[in-house]
């Protein structure tokens, strides 16, 4: 049940995030058009473009560890035969990553509630910044679950 609840999850963040790439996109390539044919600048463009390629860029970091994708030294794990000390280089990866993206995690909480406290907007649009930081955040925890799933109880398969 879990890992079928996991898999739509990482569907559902997947699909979010090829949404914003695809805003992102269209939104840069009007910008262009609109800027050298029509010499008209769409106020706000580049900004919103900006953060909508670093939200799905949070967004894609839980994905590609729950499916196994992320960057990783594997050269250890490539020539290792025995399973065991695999499984325990697993570990310590994971492990690792559990706690720099805690320590992320606790620091972006942090910088979300100076920006909510402080009322501070994005310099063009003037959005409120602690949503795009929450949202980064969030997708900083959602990568801790993620590894937590995968190596307690998904037993190094990808999702």
């Amino acid at each position: 049940m879990i890992s079928r609840i996991s898999k739509k999850a990482v569907t559902s963040v997947q699909a979010a995030a090829a949404v914003l790439m695809f805003g992102s996109t269209i939104l840069t390539c009007l910008n262009f058009i609109t800027r050298y044919v029509f010499n008209y600048v769409i106020f706000g463009s580049e900004e919103l473009a900006t953060y909508m390629v670093l939200l799905m860029s949070f967004l894609m970091i839980p994905v590609l560890f729950a499916k196994n994708k992320h960057l990783a030294i594997d050269i250890l794990v490539s020539t290792m035969k025995n399973k065991r000390i695999v499984q325990g280089l697993y570990l310590v990866q994971a492990a690792c990553s559990v706690f720099l993206f805690g320590i992320l995690t606790y620091y972006g909480t942090r910088v979300t509630a100076m920006a909510f406290n402080f009322h501070t907007g994005t310099p063009t649009l003037h959005m409120p910044k602690y949503l795009f930081f929450g949202v980064c955040t969030a997708t900083l925890a959602i990568t801790v679950l993620v590894w937590i799933i995968i190596v307690f109880l998904n037993k190094r398969r990808p999702l």
